[in-house]
């Protein structure tokens, strides 16, 4: 279970406020979300221009084994992000408040952008495993910001967006 040092160096332990506790202390994104979610593919390429058209190119990625973004988990270079909307999450009975009092516990309990969850990707696998023991579609991420604002303009209608970067174990 995720913890933080106090002060005397004694652990308080971080509680998973979604009640969503798995094995190595690894919490799996709960919120169900639908169209749009912006995905994106990130490479760590430098590219240096050195006149007349000639570059120098260097690849700093090193492959390892994570989803690749079409259903299956492979050794590959770079890494995934994503972005999320509210316009994302489900909107049963002309209310999001369930879905994003969820998120937003969920959210605390990661302490904004410190602990790194799983979040399954719903083009690549549409149901969320609570359990994490299904690898298709799972990216082990984190936020991107240390922190989200939420915005509630219309009563039981909620918007703002937050981003997830894939990070190693």
């Amino acid at each position: 279970m995720p913890y933080v040092l106090n002060e005397d160096g004694s652990r308080i332990y971080i509680e998973d406020f979604s009640g969503f506790i798995l094995q190595e202390g690894i919490a799996v994104w709960p919120v169900r979300l639908f169209a749009p979610l912006v995905i994106r593919y990130e490479a760590a390429n430098t590219i240096i221009p050195l006149g007349d058209g000639n570059e120098m190119r260097m690849n700093k990625n090193q492959a390892y084994v994570h989803p690749n973004g079409q259903g299956a988990v492979t050794s590959h270079k770079g890494r995934w992000g994503f972005q999320i909307t509210l316009a994302a999450i489900e909107h049963a009975n002309n209310d999001t408040t369930k879905e994003v009092n969820k998120l937003w516990g969920f959210v605390n309990s990661r302490l904004g952008n410190w602990a790194s969850f799983y979040f399954y990707n719903p083009i690549e696998n549409p149901t969320i495993d609570l359990g994490g023991s299904s690898t298709i579609g799972r990216y082990l991420v984190r936020l991107v910001d240390p922190s989200i604002t939420l915005e509630n303009f219309v009563l039981r209608l909620h918007r703002g967006s937050l981003q997830l970067i894939e990070v190693r174990a």
